[in-house]
């Protein structure tokens, strides 16, 4: 069982093609990860997948403190020139 680290909430959100993921993350770790792996258009998705990781959680969107978007080259191999943008959210 997850010990809850209330301190900071992360939102990673991978834009990879047409597949990608969201990831909402803790102190801990990652808390929830769903993959796209549905023939739906991501974008269709990307939202219902964000509010389903936070549901998973017991989360909501205004405790995300960090939002993440990348896509490509950093999600295979680890290179940060993949990584889209980051933004803290007040």
């Amino acid at each position: 069982m997850r010990t809850r680290a209330p301190d900071i909430l992360t939102l990673a959100i991978d834009t990879c093609d047409t597949r990608g993921s969201v990831c909402l993350m803790d102190e801990l770790g990652a808390a929830k990860t769903i993959v796209h792996d549905t023939g739906e258009d991501y974008s269709v998705w990307l939202l219902g997948a964000v509010e389903q990781a936070l549901s998973a959680c017991r989360r909501s969107f205004s405790e995300v403190a960090l939002v993440c978007g990348c896509g490509g080259a950093w999600v295979v191999y680890g290179d940060p020139r993949g990584a889209d943008y980051g933004e803290g959210l007040e």
